[in-house]
């Protein structure tokens, strides 16, 4: 399917979300692969990000940016990447940042409303009920229509 989802006065296809959602992760392969000494260590610590920047100097979502960047794909793929945890964000493609922050919630295994609620509102996005209920795709297509 080729549904067109609108984003930032424009339209996105939905396979362009689910691949962005897909490659999200790149990083962390990439990173696991060329140092898996220093990639476990980080992985085993409470902060993995924190402790990413602290050894290596970047973290995940800094290094598959910079892949994606590399590979000539598109700027929606890659320039969201860094921010997917900065609720204050409001630069380019911010709405994917905060479509990928939340989906990162659903699929948390401690996630549940109240918190998925929480990380919206700390986004500053007003979830409609029926994000909140169990059907976590029809959500994100309601979370990216509040967008």
């Amino acid at each position: 399917a080729t549904a067109l989802v609108p984003i930032f006065g424009s339209a996105m296809r939905t396979a362009d979300w689910y691949t962005i959602g897909f490659l999200h992760n790149i990083g962390l392969w990439l990173m696991v692969e060329c140092n898996p000494q220093i990639a476990g260590e980080a992985l085993s610590a409470p902060d993995f990000i924190g402790m990413s920047q602290t050894l290596l100097g970047f973290n995940h979502f800094d290094l598959g940016a910079a892949l994606l960047a590399k590979w000539g794909l598109p700027a929606p793929f890659h320039v969201p990447l860094p921010r997917i945890q900065d609720s204050l964000y409001r630069g380019g493609y911010w709405q994917i940042s905060a479509v990928l922050g939340i989906a990162r919630m659903y699929t948390s295994p401690d996630s549940s409303d109240a918190n998925i609620a929480a990380i919206a509102e700390e986004w500053g996005i007003v979830l409609p009920p029926a994000a909140l209920e169990d059907d976590k795709d029809e959500a994100l297509n309601l979370i990216n229509m509040v967008l």
